[in-house]
């Protein structure tokens, strides 16, 4: 469990910034959480995020935070796309079958922070209009 998305981010950070017995519990703990996440990773367990979150860029934090939290940015964009998506019993694309696309202007494998700006998507066949 990573908490630091939405207002659990600001939550989680101040607490964790407090001097005294709160703030060294919630450091340690979060210390705890990233060294079980970059093990299960080295292991090879399916990583799976998601978020509560509505709006544009929420799974791009999550993917962010599981990047500080010691995966590579391929494991986080694997965690919010395809392995979900395998877990659930989903089919992964395949040629000739249909399938909606998104694409980025800069490769996120680099830069995380770009999942949060795609150029274009494609849904259902239809161009969606991107505010």
């Amino acid at each position: 469990m990573v908490v630091d998305a939405g207002d659990g981010r600001e939550t989680c950070r101040t607490a964790g910034a407090q001097e005294g017995p709160v703030g060294a519990y919630i450091r340690g703990r979060l210390d705890h959480v990233r060294r079980l996440l970059a093990r299960a990773a080295e292991r090879g367990v399916p990583l799976i995020a998601g978020t509560d979150e509505i709006g544009v860029g929420a799974l791009a934090r999550e993917a962010e935070s599981l990047s500080r939290f010691g995966l590579t940015n391929t494991q986080a964009i694997a965690a919010i796309s395809t392995s979900p998506r395998a877990w659930l019993g989903f089919p992964l694309a395949e040629a000739g079958q249909p399938a909606d696309v998104v694409t980025f202007a800069t490769d996120p494998r680099e830069n995380l922070s770009s999942l949060a700006r795609p150029a274009a998507v494609l849904f259902a066949g239809d161009l969606v209009q991107l505010a």
